[in-house]
Protein backbone atom coordinates (compact mmCIF):
# COMPACT_ATOMS: atom_id res chain seq x y z
CA UNK A 1 0.00 0.00 0.00
CA UNK A 2 2.83 2.42 0.86
CA UNK A 3 5.30 1.33 -1.82
CA UNK A 4 4.77 3.04 -5.21
CA UNK A 5 7.05 0.50 -6.97
CA UNK A 6 4.97 -2.39 -5.65
CA UNK A 7 1.75 -0.64 -6.70
CA UNK A 8 3.21 -0.04 -10.17
CA UNK A 9 4.32 -3.69 -10.47
CA UNK A 10 0.85 -4.91 -9.45
CA UNK A 11 -0.76 -2.58 -11.98
CA UNK A 12 1.62 -3.79 -14.71
CA UNK A 13 0.81 -7.46 -13.89
CA UNK A 14 -2.96 -6.76 -14.00
CA UNK A 15 -2.59 -4.98 -17.34
CA UNK A 16 -0.49 -7.84 -18.77
CA UNK A 17 -3.08 -10.39 -17.60
CA UNK A 18 -5.89 -8.33 -19.14
CA UNK A 19 -3.95 -8.04 -22.41
CA UNK A 20 -3.60 -11.86 -22.55
CA UNK A 21 -7.33 -12.29 -21.89
CA UNK A 22 -8.13 -9.77 -24.62
CA UNK A 23 -5.85 -11.62 -27.08
CA UNK A 24 -7.53 -14.92 -26.26
CA UNK A 25 -11.03 -13.44 -26.65
CA UNK A 26 -10.05 -11.95 -30.04
CA UNK A 27 -8.74 -15.34 -31.21
CA UNK A 28 -11.86 -17.31 -30.19
CA UNK A 29 -13.87 -16.73 -33.42
CA UNK A 30 -11.01 -18.28 -35.43
CA UNK A 31 -10.03 -21.03 -32.96
CA UNK A 32 -13.52 -22.51 -32.54
CA UNK A 33 -16.54 -23.64 -34.49
CA UNK A 34 -19.76 -22.56 -32.79
CA UNK A 35 -23.22 -24.09 -32.70
CA UNK A 36 -26.23 -22.12 -31.48
CA UNK A 37 -27.94 -23.89 -28.57
CA UNK A 38 -30.78 -21.38 -28.18
CA UNK A 39 -31.52 -18.90 -25.44
CA UNK A 40 -31.26 -19.17 -21.69
CA UNK A 41 -33.16 -16.20 -20.24
CA UNK A 42 -31.36 -13.04 -21.51
CA UNK A 43 -28.35 -15.06 -22.68
CA UNK A 44 -27.46 -16.77 -25.96
CA UNK A 45 -26.07 -20.27 -25.43
CA UNK A 46 -23.34 -21.45 -27.83
CA UNK A 47 -21.52 -24.79 -27.91
CA UNK A 48 -17.95 -24.61 -29.17
CA UNK A 49 -15.35 -27.07 -30.37
CA UNK A 50 -11.92 -26.76 -32.02
CA UNK A 51 -11.85 -25.52 -35.60
CA UNK A 52 -9.80 -28.20 -37.44
CA UNK A 53 -8.70 -25.61 -40.02
CA UNK A 54 -7.09 -23.38 -37.36
CA UNK A 55 -3.33 -23.59 -36.75
CA UNK A 56 -2.37 -22.22 -33.28
CA UNK A 57 0.67 -19.96 -33.15
CA UNK A 58 1.18 -19.57 -29.36
CA UNK A 59 1.10 -21.87 -26.34
CA UNK A 60 -2.08 -20.16 -25.15
CA UNK A 61 -3.77 -20.71 -28.52
CA UNK A 62 -2.63 -24.36 -28.51
CA UNK A 63 -4.34 -24.95 -25.16
CA UNK A 64 -7.39 -22.94 -26.23
CA UNK A 65 -7.68 -25.00 -29.41
CA UNK A 66 -7.95 -28.22 -27.36
CA UNK A 67 -11.04 -27.00 -25.46
CA UNK A 68 -14.71 -27.77 -26.07
CA UNK A 69 -17.67 -26.52 -24.09
CA UNK A 70 -20.39 -23.91 -23.73
CA UNK A 71 -20.42 -20.14 -23.55
CA UNK A 72 -23.24 -17.81 -22.63
CA UNK A 73 -23.32 -14.36 -24.22
CA UNK A 74 -25.38 -11.47 -22.86
CA UNK A 75 -27.87 -10.61 -25.63
CA UNK A 76 -28.07 -6.92 -24.76
CA UNK A 77 -24.41 -5.96 -24.35
CA UNK A 78 -22.74 -8.96 -26.08
CA UNK A 79 -19.98 -9.74 -23.54
CA UNK A 80 -19.11 -13.24 -22.42
CA UNK A 81 -21.20 -14.00 -19.31
CA UNK A 82 -20.15 -17.60 -18.68
CA UNK A 83 -17.66 -20.12 -20.05
CA UNK A 84 -17.52 -23.81 -19.23
CA UNK A 85 -14.87 -25.87 -21.03
CA UNK A 86 -13.09 -29.21 -20.97
CA UNK A 87 -9.69 -30.09 -22.39
CA UNK A 88 -10.78 -32.72 -24.91
CA UNK A 89 -7.30 -33.91 -25.82
CA UNK A 90 -3.85 -33.98 -24.29
CA UNK A 91 -1.77 -30.91 -25.19
CA UNK A 92 1.96 -31.49 -25.74
CA UNK A 93 4.60 -28.77 -25.77
CA UNK A 94 7.82 -29.58 -27.61
CA UNK A 95 6.52 -33.03 -28.55
CA UNK A 96 5.81 -33.66 -24.86
CA UNK A 97 9.44 -33.10 -23.82
CA UNK A 98 8.87 -29.55 -22.56
CA UNK A 99 5.53 -30.43 -21.02
CA UNK A 100 1.96 -31.57 -21.43
CA UNK A 101 -1.53 -30.93 -20.13
CA UNK A 102 -3.67 -34.00 -19.62
CA UNK A 103 -7.03 -34.53 -21.29
CA UNK A 104 -10.03 -33.89 -19.04
CA UNK A 105 -8.97 -30.64 -17.36
CA UNK A 106 -11.79 -28.13 -16.83
CA UNK A 107 -12.24 -24.38 -16.73
CA UNK A 108 -15.33 -22.48 -15.62
CA UNK A 109 -15.65 -18.69 -15.59
CA UNK A 110 -18.67 -16.60 -14.57
CA UNK A 111 -18.86 -12.85 -15.17
CA UNK A 112 -21.25 -10.37 -13.57
CA UNK A 113 -22.60 -7.15 -15.02
CA UNK A 114 -21.84 -4.33 -12.58
CA UNK A 115 -23.25 -1.50 -14.67
CA UNK A 116 -23.82 -0.83 -18.38
CA UNK A 117 -20.68 -1.94 -20.22
CA UNK A 118 -18.83 -2.97 -17.05
CA UNK A 119 -18.42 -6.72 -16.47
CA UNK A 120 -16.14 -8.40 -13.92
CA UNK A 121 -15.25 -12.03 -13.27
CA UNK A 122 -17.30 -13.17 -10.28
CA UNK A 123 -16.02 -16.74 -10.10
CA UNK A 124 -13.54 -19.05 -11.76
CA UNK A 125 -12.70 -22.70 -11.32
CA UNK A 126 -9.66 -24.32 -12.89
CA UNK A 127 -8.74 -27.98 -12.62
CA UNK A 128 -5.80 -28.89 -14.87
CA UNK A 129 -3.12 -31.56 -14.53
CA UNK A 130 0.02 -32.36 -16.49
CA UNK A 131 3.77 -32.24 -16.31
CA UNK A 132 6.62 -29.96 -17.32
CA UNK A 133 10.22 -30.71 -18.31
CA UNK A 134 9.93 -34.50 -18.26
CA UNK A 135 9.05 -35.28 -14.64
CA UNK A 136 7.76 -32.22 -12.72
CA UNK A 137 4.03 -32.60 -12.12
CA UNK A 138 1.66 -29.70 -12.79
CA UNK A 139 -1.54 -29.69 -10.81
CA UNK A 140 -3.63 -26.54 -10.73
CA UNK A 141 -6.85 -26.58 -8.78
CA UNK A 142 -8.13 -23.07 -8.28
CA UNK A 143 -11.55 -21.97 -7.10
CA UNK A 144 -12.06 -18.22 -6.72
CA UNK A 145 -15.20 -16.26 -5.98
CA UNK A 146 -15.47 -12.48 -5.95
CA UNK A 147 -18.56 -10.59 -4.85
CA UNK A 148 -19.71 -7.37 -3.22
CA UNK A 149 -18.48 -5.20 -6.07
CA UNK A 150 -19.01 -1.49 -5.35
CA UNK A 151 -18.29 1.51 -7.54
CA UNK A 152 -15.66 3.98 -6.34
CA UNK A 153 -14.64 7.39 -7.61
CA UNK A 154 -12.02 7.21 -10.39
CA UNK A 155 -9.47 9.14 -8.29
CA UNK A 156 -9.79 6.88 -5.22
CA UNK A 157 -6.39 6.04 -3.71
CA UNK A 158 -5.47 2.53 -2.63
CA UNK A 159 -5.38 3.74 0.98
CA UNK A 160 -8.94 5.12 0.72
CA UNK A 161 -10.19 1.97 -1.02
CA UNK A 162 -8.76 -0.17 1.78
CA UNK A 163 -10.41 2.07 4.38
CA UNK A 164 -13.76 1.60 2.63
CA UNK A 165 -13.24 -2.17 2.51
CA UNK A 166 -12.49 -2.22 6.24
CA UNK A 167 -15.55 -0.08 6.98
CA UNK A 168 -13.60 2.87 8.37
Amino acid sequence: MQNPKTQQAMKKNREADQKKVDEILRAMPDVFLFEDQGRQEALEKLAFRPNPAYNPTTYEETVLHALSGLILIDLQEKPLAQLSATLTEQVDFGYGVIGQLKKGGTIEVNRTRLSPGIWKTSSSKININGRIVLFKTISKQQDETQSGFKPVAPDTSIERALEELMGK
